[in-house]
Parts: C-alpha cells; structure tokens; sequence
C-alpha cells in the first residue's frame, strides 16, 4: 500500500468510525438531563424500543441498572489513549445545505458523545446530554461494526495484526 492509499485509508476508516458513532434520536430533541435523576426517567424494558427521548438518554447510560448484564474486568495492564488535542472549532461542513460546526452538528443529530482519535492520539472529544468521560453508555450494535472495521483493516500491509485469528472467535462463545 503506497503512503497516499494507506493516508486516504485512514482517513475511509475515521469517516466509517464518525458515521458509526453518531447516533440520533428519532426526530426529537435529546434532552441535557443530570444522571443524578436518571431513574426517575427509566422506561419499562419491555418497552425499550419505543422509550422517550429522556427514556433513552437515561437508560442507554444506566442499562445495568434497567437489565442484567455482565461486568467485564480490564486486563491487568491498561494504558491510556495519549491525547494531542486538536480545536475543531472553526471546522465546518455543509448538512441539507446548511454550514456547520462540529457542535451544531452534535446538537442537531442528538449526539451523547464523539471521541476521534488519530495515529493511536485522542484529538478530539466532545461530550452532551450530561455525559462526561466516566459515563457508561450502550453500544449496542456499533462495538461489532468497529471491531469488523479494524478486523477488516488488519490484514492489509502496515496494519496491526490480529492474533489468534479472527476466525477463532466465531466459533467460541468467548474472546480472551
């Protein structure tokens, strides 16, 4: 891969990984809502795909609470993402003809949070809808997309490596 492919590969990757991340609510406004009242917005489980937009943004940061899940334990050795923070302030693009910013955009589409990272570098990171850093939020079906992503990217000369083989893990019921 010649360095202009494996440039506009990444940036393919971090436009894929952008679209992945951002995910609204239908039609309506998210509200900004403090997570020290998140229970007193919970909707019904069984209820879930039909939640209000203050159902969602409460129980999407809370689902242990609402649901059984499962804690995964971090590894022994856990590193942070180095950051090298970029203002993307003055960043603006065109939406249904409209010009943009990054926020506007955030704000439109009822983003809870962007995290854009760059050469293995957070360069970005915003933040809504009372979310901070620490906030626990489902991913529903964005972590397989990823993980596809990156599985996908993996074989291509100057890419990391994927070991064991990705093949492994759909035929277990666990990934180590």
């Amino acid at each position: 891969m010649t360095g202009t492919q494996h440039a506009s590969f990444r940036r393919n990757i971090l436009a894929a990984a952008l679209i992945l991340f951002v995910s609204g609510f239908a039609g309506a406004d998210a509200p900004t809502l403090d997570p020290a009242n998140d229970a007193s917005h919970f909707g019904p489980a069984e209820g879930m795909l039909f939640w209000t937009p203050e159902q969602q943004v409460s129980g999407y940061r809370n689902m242990e609470r609402i649901f059984w899940t499962r804690k995964i334990k971090a590894g022994d050795v856990v590193r942070a993402l180095p950051t090298r923070e970029t203002d993307l302030s003055a960043l603006q693009f065109s939406f249904d003809g409209a010009p943009l910013t990054i926020d506007d955009y955030l704000k439109r589409q009822n983003v809870a949070g962007l995290l854009v990272i760059k050469n293995g570098k957070v360069v970005f990171e915003r933040y809504r809808l009372g979310n901070t850093e620490d906030t626990v939020w489902v991913s529903f079906s964005v972590s397989k997309s990823v993980t596809s992503m990156l599985v996908g990217a993996a074989p291509r000369p100057g890419m990391p490596t994927i070991s064991p083989s990705a093949t492994k893990f759909g035929q277990t019921s666990s990934i180590i």
